[in-house]
């Protein structure tokens, strides 16, 4: 496999590109648009030994092949039967101008929503932050008194707004990692120091109502490749969950293992568990449960929905075992990073 030169043996492709045969080591070039013609090159000079001549790759078109506007290159060997060595590179050539202008449809369309979701969201900040500070001002200007008199109700129109402060801030979430699939940091970093800082974060709350936080992780680093700044909110919705629901004096478990070809974690409460029923839309976005917690805590219902996008950009999975009153487990498989990456 010294020469790489490329024959097409499909009369087909020649009736596509009239006039397009030619003395070149590869004809097919004439048909790339120059945008791709980068990648195309990329793509041949990359078939190598190592990757056993294997490779795919999406390229604009030009005008020369009549009504096709996107092709996708594929590449695999042919070897010797003996001695394995490989004859030769066979490419297949499909026409996806349909799957891509569907494609470029569908983001432009979730774009859209994004950028409306986005607006309502701001719009609803403003009138709430003028509630809250009328609401303030109400109370200082009061007598004791008065207050005393209307404090339930300042206490309730606090409490709305909260909760509705934590409804944005989900849905400002929510529309953020719309575009962030394209767009994430990734680093490897240690998995354990990840779940210490989450655990630290909410030491108060876990103090409040104590609760006893187990480790069980391995004794050296426990690499993942991540976007730390999302991956933190997982991190932090599903202890928040597990305080939420887990009563006075519980016990909250975390365990990091090592499977086959993915890092696992899981992170077990004792708490008031999910009933089945409800197990199929607990990550569905606007169908996930809405439980009050323990001690009155609100939920948007957002939160699992959240995660479970957040693992799915990691290309990880998530899971959840549980039975009611008999507490909750959530299981997080990530890949393992390459052998090359840098480690943060």
């Amino acid at each position: 496999m010294k020469d790489k030169e490329v024959e097409f043996a499909s009369p087909q492709f020649y009736q596509l590109a009239e006039g397009i045969e030619s003395a070149e080591s590869n004809p097919l070039k004439r048909c790339i648009h120059p945008d791709h013609l980068e990648d195309f090159e990329s793509f041949f000079t990359d078939l190598t030994e190592q990757n056993n001549y294997e490779g795919s790759v999406e390229l604009k078109a030009n005008e020369k092949l009549e009504g096709i506007k996107w092709i996708e290159l594929k590449t695999f060997p042919v070897k010797e039967r003996q001695s394995n060595d490989v004859l030769q590179v066979v490419g297949h050539i499909v026409d996806i101008s349909q799957k891509k202008e569907m494609y470029n449809a569908l983001t432009e369309e979730k774009e859209h929503i994004s950028n409306i979701l986005n607006m309502v969201v701001h719009d609803l900040r403003a009138p709430l932050n003028r509630v809250s500070m009328i609401a303030e001002i109400l109370q200082n200007s009061m007598t004791e008194e008065e207050y005393e008199k209307y404090k339930i109700y300042l206490s309730m129109l606090s409490k709305q707004r909260q909760q509705a402060t934590t409804l944005i801030q989900s849905l400002l979430r929510l529309a953020s990692l719309q575009g962030s699939a394209t767009s994430l940091d990734l680093n490897v970093h240690d998995l354990r120091s990840l779940i210490n800082d989450s655990i630290n974060q909410q030491k108060d709350r876990i103090k409040k109502k104590k609760l006893k936080v187990n480790c069980d992780f391995p004794d050296q680093h426990v690499k993942v490749k991540i976007d730390a700044v999302l991956f933190r909110q997982v991190l932090e919705n599903l202890l928040s969950n597990a305080i939420k629901y887990t009563p006075t004096g519980g016990n909250i478990d975390y365990r990091l293992s090592y499977k086959e070809d993915h890092v696992q974690l899981s992170l077990q409460d004792n708490g008031i568990g999910i009933p089945e029923k409800y197990h199929k839309s607990l990550f569905q976005s606007f169908r996930g449960i809405r439980r009050k917690g323990l001690e009155g805590e609100e939920s948007t219902g957002l939160g699992l929905f959240i995660c479970k996008e957040i693992v799915k950009m990691h290309t990880g999975n998530i899971s959840v075992e549980s039975r009611e009153g008999e507490g909750t487990t959530f299981i997080i498989s990530l890949p393992f990073p390459e052998s090359s990456a840098a480690y943060y």
